[in-house]
């Protein structure tokens, strides 16, 4: 058996959001962000792990989480100095994204380790959904921080819109409510239909909100599903002529992103029960596993396994910095989930607690807040600001009770 000593950027960028929700030290999320910054190549793009000396190791998602690893360590830290120190780094890798594009503005190609998203059967080569949701996912990212006008600004929130329909044009297939998951290099599309790639188009808004439900129920219904790969497997074209339903998700980053798109369109119940279906399995476990099925080359304890440390509080609680190392901070649990949750952040500026409880048609919102914190509370119609330090409570009665 064999094991690399790096960082996988996938791993970094789940480990630092886990971090983030557990303790307010991020010293070691800007050193490895500078670390993989050092491994950018003369063409842009970035060494999917380090430190690695091997220049052809490079992938879309490795290349797409650091730049939202930068948005969300700004968020978390308020650190500008450091952001701004890697704002070039983003322009040029944006530089590189762009000479990927086909004459559409799609990403047609990768330089390096072929489009890899993860194992199990998916497209690699061609105009792939993943890669163009999730490109249109970043510059949407990039375009609602102040310290990226300069090089994303209003430009990139227009080209995420326009990408965003173009994939819904390119990839959607209206007779049966799913999306493809490429357009191969010689034109056709591929028969494949994945989990992943309609999760990310759904997590990404390529889906319209209005098709998102059904698209969720259609890729999580076990009857559709196909055979999950094991450990390794890839796709083979034998396999891709043969092969019958919906392909799974088949590591627990692919299931990270399965759960993010329900969570993202307010499915909070259906969030919840994908990361019981998928996590409770390995309850009876000492640790969490790479693969959903581990095959011959994986590893029983994995970092990119741990999303739902940062996933519940994210989304069940609602609780998530907007900008400026928490001085403003959004409370929205979602309408439909737990009886009752709380939790609390150990943040740059303080301690910030919140909780909710259902009970007898009333929802009742309870925040704690310290000095230098606005917090804008949310739950359906309602919204508040907080400003105040120490604790408030509100009662909100439920629609249709």
């Amino acid at each position: 058996l064999t094991r690399e000593r790096v960082l996988w950027m996938q791993d970094l960028f789940i480990d630092s959001l886990n971090t983030a929700y557990s303790y307010p030290d991020f010293a070691l999320t800007r050193r490895m962000l500078l670390m993989f910054a050092q491994g950018q190549q003369e063409n842009g793009r970035i060494i999917t792990y380090t430190p690695s000396d091997l220049t052809w190791c490079s992938n879309p998602p490795g290349n797409f989480l650091w730049i939202q690893l930068v948005t969300e360590y700004y968020k978390h830290t308020g650190d500008a100095q450091t952001v701004r120190q890697l704002v070039p780094v983003v322009e040029r890798l944006l530089g590189y994204f762009r000479s990927c594009e086909n004459e559409e503005g799609l990403i047609c190609r990768w330089d390096g380790d072929e489009q890899f998203w993860d194992w199990g059967f998916y497209e690699q080569e061609g105009i792939l959904l993943m890669t163009n949701a999730y490109y249109s996912h970043i510059l949407t990212l990039l375009s609602e921080m102040p310290l990226f006008d300069g090089i994303a600004g209003q430009a990139a929130a227009d080209k995420a819109a326009a990408l965003k329909a173009l994939c819904f044009e390119r990839f959607y297939d209206r007779e049966k409510g799913l999306f493809i998951d490429a357009i191969l290099p010689d034109g056709t599309r591929s028969p494949l239909v994945t989990q992943e790639a309609n999760a990310i188009a759904i997590l990404s808004g390529v889906c319209p909100a209005e098709l998102a439900p059904a698209l969720l129920d259609r890729i999580t219904d076990p009857a559709a599903l196909g055979r999950i790969s094991v450990g390794e497997e890839r796709l083979t074209p034998e396999l891709r002529e043969s092969y019958t339903g919906i392909v799974p998700v088949g590591t627990m980053v692919g299931a990270a992103n399965l759960c993010i798109a329900a969570f993202s369109i307010g499915a909070a119940q259906k969030g919840l029960d994908l990361i019981g279906e998928i996590w409770f399995r390995f309850l009876d476990e000492p640790t969490l596993p790479e693969m959903i099925v581990n095959g011959w080359n994986n590893t029983v304890c994995h970092g990119w396994s741990a999303s739902p440390a940062y996933l519940l509080p994210m989304y069940e609680l609602g609780l998530r910095p907007t900008a400026d190392g928490w001085a403003k901070v959004q409370f929205a649990p979602p309408a439909a989930g737990l009886p009752y949750a709380n939790g609390s952040v150990s943040t740059v500026k303080g301690r910030v607690s919140v909780g909710y409880c259902r009970h007898d048609g009333m929802m009742k919102l309870y925040v704690c807040i310290p000095d230098g914190v606005e917090m804008t509370v949310r739950y359906g119609a309602f919204e508040q600001t907080v400003r105040e330090a120490g604790v408030s409570e509100f009662y909100i009665a439920e629609e249709g009770k």
